[in-house]
């Protein structure tokens, strides 16, 4: 039946990964590497050793990605990352595997998928969130691609999009009919809607979630606030504006509300949700996980350029997912829009309108 290696670095790989592996990859021998973007890997690894259904004989962290330094430190760090990933290879037996990637713009990503290219393997891109659907490009000049290979290794290819690698055999999305223009000669493959409930049913998400002190979710609306450096490529002082508008008025609208600021958030509270005495809950949290325990007669997510608001109304149909991306001037990616509303995501064009579309007294 084979084997199969699974590269993750986020959250949200790492639940995609653990579903697809326990319920749809049929290798018999499965792996799990990680390239920790987040300072949170050992909580989920406990949770995953601990559950009845872990179907990885293997979890090893390569790296830690998520530490701050600078350029050489990121180097450093990466090439570390390559060092683990091939000693980790040679003690596969010869041949190709199945191997599950979930960031091809990463050079570990691409790392093992050029190896097991070379073995004969098969390369399967797993969903890495919305920038699977839109053909925004990745802006390296050609000076930097070159720096790049340098650094690297003639086998590093600046891909265009996250789906346009050329040693992709495969992907795996869970909206393959938001895929306007794959790669010739890639299958494309849904994976299940309900990955995410069957995680939560069998226990996984409820492991998760004790490691982060959590039992349920109760509120109706949750804000899911943008790293700063993100608000920062979007218009700082509009983007502070715009939240600022809709956390009061969810104040004075009554609706219990909590925050959620991103997991790599480094200023803290910026937008002062402590002083208006709303709720926050740790940043490292998924969104994926809260949604599943999300209980309120009104539930109502609001986000920016965020993948969590498509997942909330993957996971929460009758809820109201609300992005003002366009409404804080963002001129980003009109594919990206265009993607929101196919999931059913709102984009409202100012932010009185957004505040108009919340579910609320008042």
């Amino acid at each position: 039946m084979g084997r199969s290696v699974y590269l993750v670095a986020t959250q949200y790989h790492f639940l995609l990964a653990s579903a697809i592996a326990a319920y749809l990859d049929k290798s018999a021998e499965k792996h799990l590497l990680i390239s920790s973007h987040f300072n949170d890997t050992d909580r989920l690894i406990r949770a995953l050793n601990g559950w009845k259904k872990n179907p990885f004989a293997t979890i090893k962290v390569v790296n830690k990605r998520w530490r701050r330094g600078g350029v050489i430190d990121k180097i450093t760090t990466i090439w570390s990352g390559f060092h683990n990933i091939r000693k980790f290879l040679e003690r596969l037996p010869d041949g190709g595997f199945d191997a599950y990637i979930f960031n091809i713009e990463q050079p570990e990503g691409q790392f093992v998928a050029y190896a097991n290219h070379v073995r004969k393997g098969k390369n399967i891109y797993g969903e890495d969130g919305i920038g699977a659907y839109t053909q925004r490009r990745f802006g390296d000049s050609f000076p930097v691609k070159l720096i790049k290979k340098r650094l690297y290794g003639d086998w590093y290819r600046r891909v265009d999009t996250q789906i346009s690698y050329p040693y992709f055999d495969e992907i795996m999305v869970l909206r393959p009919e938001l895929i306007e223009r794959k790669p010739a000669k890639t299958a494309l493959k849904r994976i299940p809607a309900d990955v995410f409930a069957r995680l939560d049913r069998d226990g996984l998400i409820g492991r998760m979630l004790a490691e982060y002190g959590i039992k349920k979710l109760e509120c109706e609306a949750i804000v899911l606030v943008p790293n700063s450096k993100q608000a920062e490529a979007m218009g700082y002082g509009r983007t502070v504006g715009a939240y600022s508008q809709l956390l009061d008025a969810l104040v004075r609208k009554r609706v219990k509300t909590i925050v959620k600021y991103h997991p790599r958030e480094e200023k803290g509270d910026f937008l002062g949700a402590a002083h208006r005495k709303l709720e926050m809950i740790d940043p490292l949290v998924s969104s994926e996980m809260l949604f599943l325990r999300w209980k309120g007669r009104k539930r109502i997510a609001i986000g920016d350029a965020t993948t969590a608001l498509c997942s909330c109304k993957l996971i929460v149909p009758d809820s109201t997912a609300l992005s003002i991306m366009e409404a804080i001037g963002y001129k980003g990616d009109e594919g990206l829009k265009k993607v929101f509303r196919k999931w059913g995501v709102l984009c409202p064009k100012t932010i009185e309108e957004a505040v108009g579309l919340i579910r609320g007294r008042g």
